[in-house]
């Protein structure tokens, strides 16, 4: 195999390893989706508690965490307006790197307000086997 002939697609999968790298990685809190399933069974969230879905309308309409609110990730930075109320913001999106994201993102705009990433997202919940709403 001549990887100087394939020298394009090497240079676009190290570009996109490094802007994961650098911008792709939330270091704030997180919670996995089994401690996410024990706090929703334990104590349904408080009113001051949102968990938000960043995934596509269509992906959401398709399955989601019972109670989960969705606004998209390319709509969540004109949003935080909306979400300023909350004491707490649950991210979760399909595998867990969209809803890093918006979490970084999110503790930038609001930084009173817990943002925590729900690791694994969908992709976990659903492979648990947990309850999906639709």
């Amino acid at each position: 195999m001549n990887i100087g002939a394939r020298w394009p697609a090497w240079l676009a999968l190290a570009v996109l390893l490094l802007v994961w790298w650098r911008w792709g990685r939330y270091s704030g809190e997180s919670m996995t989706i089994h401690e996410l399933k024990n706090l929703l069974d334990q104590n349904p969230p408080a009113t001051a508690t949102l968990l938000l879905d960043v995934r596509e309308p269509d992906e959401f309409a398709a399955g989601r965490v019972p109670g989960a609110r969705n606004i998209p990730l390319s709509q969540v930075a004109g949003k935080t307006g909306d979400l300023a109320g909350f004491a707490t913001i649950l991210v979760i999106c399909q595998w867990g790197g969209r809803s890093a994201a918006a979490c970084q993102a999110l503790a930038g705009r609001l930084p009173k307000t817990r943002v925590v990433n729900v690791e694994g997202g969908m992709g976990a919940w659903h492979a648990a086997g947990f309850p999906l709403e639709r």
